[in-house]
This record gives C-alpha cells, structure tokens and sequence, in this order.
C-alpha cells in the first residue's frame, strides 16, 4: 500500500481530512409579509344573478348579472392588490349560482367577508342611489337570538356526562355575526356615501336568502337602480364602476380597522 503525504493543508475552520464536507447552510429566506392573527386573508366577491337569471333590467338594456359581474371582477383584482388578500368570486362568467351554493363557497373557503353585489329596479324611474343592506333576524324567532349569542348545545358523552358544542343550523349561520356585519356595512355605506348618490335608505336590513347561510360578517350592495336612465348609463361605464369598486375597497379597509382585526 502505498500512503501519499498531503501536500494541502485543509482551509482553516474546514473540517477534518476524510470527514466529508458538510453542505451549506442556507441564507434564512426573508420573511413573508403575512396578515397579522385575525387579520382579513379571504373576502367572497358574489356577481348577483347570471345564466338565466338576469336580475333587473334598464331601459336601455343593460342587464344586472352583467353590471354586478363586471364590478366584481374589478374589485377582485383592487383587493388583491391593496390588501393583498386572496378574493374567491362566487361565479367568474355568466352561469347561475344558486343562493346558498354562493354562502357555501364562503363558508368552505373560511372567508373573512362575504359581500354580494347587485342593481336595484324601481317602477318609479326617479328612484335611484346605492343601498347598503344586513341580514334582519326578524321571522327567526328566539332561536335566532340563542344563535347570535352564540350558545352551545350540551351533548352526552361517551363515559358520562356532557359535553357543549357548537352547533350552527345552516338557517342561522348569519345571526352570530350580526353585530359585525352591521359594522360592515356602515363602514360600506360611509365610504360609498363620499363618491356616490345613495338612496335616502341608504342603510337597511332585510331577509335576503344569499346572507342567512353566511358564516362571517356579510352585506349586500345595491350598486344603484339601473330603472334610472341616468344611473343605468353609469353602471354600465368603467368610470363609475371604478368609483364604486374604489368605496367598496375603502369600506373594507374601515371596517378591518373598526372591528380591530377580531376576525
């Protein structure tokens, strides 16, 4: 056998001769500017109506589905880029969506928000401004209330005695976040309220099918009355329709600093 001397002494702080070399460790990657805890991270943009149900229709034509559609794709792109959150739409062409398959995405997507877009119609052409509306628990009697307060049902356990879980019927997912989705929507309607007409009943609540399944603070915009010659000719420009998409970003952005990041 032969034995070679080593004619390179090994670089100092290097590892020992017939030790192999351990890999490099690599550089710590930068952090991810993440929302903080209970901060928004999913919103669920509902396009109203599509496929064969039109919704409302002006004068001139304009359909809702398509108006409601339209902003939302606009909005979804404005959130995602200010907010930096990720923004499901509840249908992304014109196909029908039924109501509670629309709270359904929502609620299996763990959105934060949920806020569903539509144009009104009046048979008075006169009529006209945005509305902002909040589930109204009237006709859901005291278990309605028993679910807003978000109590628990006591269950028997294996072994004895019992044990309270939650249980949300899907009728009343929405009662619990009432309170907040009131917040939401006046922090909808005040930033709407800057830069477009509203109607004298700007802020409303109503038993509208779309929220009740909702498991998270919800609304529902009335974008404006398209029966209105001047208002339909609005909803249908990109003008407008930014305008609209830059209050219904800020109301959100209130509404985060409102409810102090709970969600």
């Amino acid at each position: 056998m032969d034995v070679i001397a080593q004619t390179e002494a090994p670089p100092p702080g290097g590892p020992p001769a017939g030790v192999p070399p351990v890999p490099g460790i690599p550089e710590t990657p930068p952090l991810l500017d993440l929302p903080t805890p209970g901060g928004l991270r999913a919103i669920v943009v509902d396009a109203g109506h599509g496929g064969d149900d039109t919704g409302a229709k002006g004068a001139q034509g304009a359909l809702e589905k398509n108006v409601t559609l339209s902003v939302a794709r606009k909005l979804k792109g404005a959130l995602e880029a200010r907010l930096g959150v990720r923004v499901l739409l509840t249908r992304d062409g014109d196909q029908a969506v039924a109501s509670d398959q629309r709270a359904a995405l929502a609620n299996n997507n763990k959105a934060d928000l949920f806020i569903s877009l539509h144009a009104n119609a009046s048979l008075r052409p006169a009529v006209a401004g945005a509305e902002v509306f909040y589930l109204n628990l009237e006709g859901y009697g005291d278990q309605a209330q028993r679910a807003s307060q978000g109590s628990a049902d006591a269950l028997p356990v294996l072994g004895g005695g019992n044990r309270e879980i939650e249980i949300t019927p899907w009728e009343m997912a929405q009662a619990r976040h009432i309170d907040q989705s009131a917040v939401f929507a006046q922090a909808i309607e005040e930033a709407l309220r800057e830069r477009v007409p509203m109607s004298p009943r700007a802020l409303q609540k109503a038993p509208f099918r779309v929220l009740v399944g909702a498991n998270m603070p919800a609304v529902l915009v009335e974008l404006g009355f398209l029966t209105n010659a001047q208002q339909e000719q609005q909803l249908t420009g990109d003008q407008h329709q930014n305008v609209l998409v830059q209050a219904l970003v800020e109301g959100i952005v209130r509404y985060r600093a409102a409810s102090g990041g709970t969600r």
